[in-house]
């Protein structure tokens, strides 16, 4: 394979090399020159006609013949590109069109991430490969497309069209992430991306979702606080109505309840449904229930609501000491509940030492052995000598105080 001649760097501030050189900034980067080059690459495949390049670089009619300086120009920059990367056609002449030529050996980031997107969109690849191909296109988004360029009407137009796909992107490679259960690389990708777009609170609405979920609540708060912060210093407007909502989800559910299972079926019958968008926390659980509990709509299984409740052993360790432990047993709790949970059940972390399930099944023998095994799978994860948990379990529908209640403890030795 031919090695690459010239490289260039669109994302964030505009770079250019040759072959083994770093990429690094021109020296005159808002030049006529190099604003015709970046012109050329953003409509690259299609024809620019020497007027409309002509009226980019001079949009005020500042120049007496704006046609015949274009052509100095290309003069100019043929050269210079030559002495990055060798002799060259890279712009091409036609029938009043200018074009960069789709032929020359040449690396161009926002061609890569175009290359990259397209693939990993590809659902006959298998999860892993698009993960890759996902994240290796968001590594090449280094903040919005030629922001350090002056700002025309063109330049606006391509730098909203990308920034539109990098947030697709993200959105979908998340979403891949979330299936596959991992919501620690979720909240990752939303840190990467929040770098580039720090002002884009949709990235901050999934990555505070994702904290509640995983039952990071510190950390959720933390971030609210942040964007918040950001968005009354910088623009003088509080949050939106969504990221205020999660902000009420995230002060709900750090207290650490260790309810008993009566209490936390009077509180989900009692708070009712909630206006918005439907989110995977304890207030979706919560919505579900209601549902479920209304409409009868999966009628034919009864359907149990079961509290997995997690008990460390260690009571005399330090604060810290257990609450990094209580984050590892729920880590792995969670990761036991989402791959052995059938289509049909439902789950949802209640607080940090607390579980909400529903379960479809045909009788409490079915959902106490499924609970069994979760029990099994942790301690053999965890470490029974570290902690284990415990089941409590009841049937959705029935009368308060006419349930079967279900606790299920160690065996004895």
């Amino acid at each position: 394979m031919m090695s690459t001649k010239l490289k260039m760097a669109t994302f964030g501030r505009f770079q250019i090399a040759g072959e083994d050189q770093a990429l690094k900034g021109v020296a005159n980067k808002r030049s006529k020159m190099w604003s015709a080059l970046k012109c050329l690459i953003a409509y690259r495949g299609r024809p620019v006609p020497a007027e409309k390049l002509a009226e980019f670089l001079w949009p005020d009619d500042d120049a007496d013949d704006p046609v015949k300086l274009l052509k100095d120009i290309i003069y100019r920059l043929r050269k210079a590109l030559a002495g990055y990367g060798g002799d060259q056609n890279y712009i091409l002449f036609s029938e009043g069109n200018y074009i960069w030529n789709p032929e020359v050996d040449c690396w161009i980031d926002v061609m890569e991430f175009d290359d990259l997107l397209a693939k990993a969109r590809d659902e006959e690849t298998p999860p892993e490969e698009r993960m890759g191909l996902y994240s290796a296109a968001i590594d090449l988004y280094q903040g919005p497309f030629l922001s350090d360029t002056t700002i025309d009407i063109w330049t606006m137009s391509f730098t909203n069209f990308y920034r539109r796909l990098f947030l697709q992107a993200v959105t979908e490679l998340a979403d891949i992430y979330e299936s596959e259960s991992m919501l620690d690389e979720i909240v990752m990708l939303h840190d990467k991306a929040i770098s580039n777009e720090p002002y884009e609170e949709s990235l901050y609405v999934r990555q505070i979702q994702t904290l509640i979920n995983s039952g990071e609540y510190v950390q959720a708060k933390r971030q609210y606080r942040h964007i918040e912060q950001v968005l009354m210093r910088e623009f003088s407007v509080a949050p939106s109505p969504e990221l205020q909502r999660l902000s009420y989800e995230v002060e709900k559910a750090a207290i650490n309840h260790r309810d008993s299972i009566e209490e936390i079926t009077q509180r989900l019958e009692q708070e009712g449904e909630r206006q918005g968008v439907l989110f995977c926390g304890p207030e979706t659980f919560q919505k579900i229930y209601t549902l479920d509990k209304r409409s009868g709509v999966r009628v034919q299984f009864p359907v149990y609501l079961a509290v997995v409740t997690i008990v460390l052993h260690r009571k005399d360790a330090p604060e810290k000491e257990m609450d990094y432990a209580m984050k590892s047993a729920a880590k792995a709790v969670r990761q036991i509940l989402l791959t052995t949970l059938r289509d049909s059940d439902i789950m949802a972390q209640y607080s940090k030492s607390q579980f909400l399930l529903m379960l479809t099944v045909m009788n409490t023998n079915g959902g106490s052995s499924a609970l069994q095994r979760v029990k099994s799978m942790f301690e053999n994860r965890f470490g029974r000598e570290n902690g284990t948990i415990e089941f409590n379990m009841t049937r959705i529908g029935r009368e308060t105080g006419d349930f079967e209640e279900y606790i299920f403890k160690p065996p004895e030795e």
